[in-house]
């Protein structure tokens, strides 16, 4: 699993979302962002909470999409 954070822009993620997809095919991605999100396909979360975050990789790794916030 890959986490691609709020410190990246928008073209820098699709950047990192492509080069993981190539080298790592199927890899899950979580990208983190304040507004929307930029890759196209990949789980998000609009939080820079860690505890969202903590429960959005566990979602991921159990096999659920997160979008927006975990539950």
């Amino acid at each position: 699993m890959a986490v691609i954070g709020h410190g990246f822009k928008g073209l820098e993620k699709r950047q990192i979302a492509h080069a993981l997809n190539s080298r790592f095919p199927g890899l899950p991605i979580l990208e983190l962002c304040f507004h929307s999100p930029e890759i196209p396909g990949a789980d998000f979360l609009l939080t820079d909470s860690p505890a969202e975050l903590v429960a959005g990789v566990r979602e991921v790794l159990a096999g659920r999409r997160v979008r927006g916030y975990a539950t």
